[in-house]
């Protein structure tokens, strides 16, 4: 581990590749910037608003978590799997907040990654 630190769009760390033929195989994936990251970690500190004001980023006023402060005992990148397993989160990502909603294309799903 070579950085770690949090800016206000959360945390964010970085390291260097072992020279070995399994971790070279990510390289081309991490330039196409197609890996994702993935952590384990229990709350400390945290608000909840069950009925906020109205925003621009909660027009519904769907209740609000706010994590303050956790304890991150381990994390990692990850590679995305098939969308199909994650159609719920992207329906939920994406806005739609039925169960019938049709699936989130790829696109989609990154377009409103990048918006993030």
């Amino acid at each position: 581990m070579e950085l770690l630190g949090e800016d206000p769009r959360g945390a964010f760390y970085g390291g260097y590749l072992f020279p070995v033929e399994y971790a070279m195989q990510l390289v081309p994936a991490l330039r196409a910037g197609r890996l994702g990251s993935s952590f384990r970690f229990r709350v400390v500190r945290e608000d909840f608003e069950a009925r906020p004001p109205k925003s621009p980023h909660n027009p519904e006023r769907l209740p609000e978590r706010t994590i303050g402060e956790t304890h991150v005992s381990e994390f990692g990148p990850v590679v995305p799997g098939p969308l199909e397993h994650l159609s719920r989160r992207q329906d939920v990502i994406a806005g739609r907040r039925d169960s019938t909603a049709a699936r989130a294309t790829e696109e989609e799903f990154l377009a409103v990654l990048r918006r993030r």
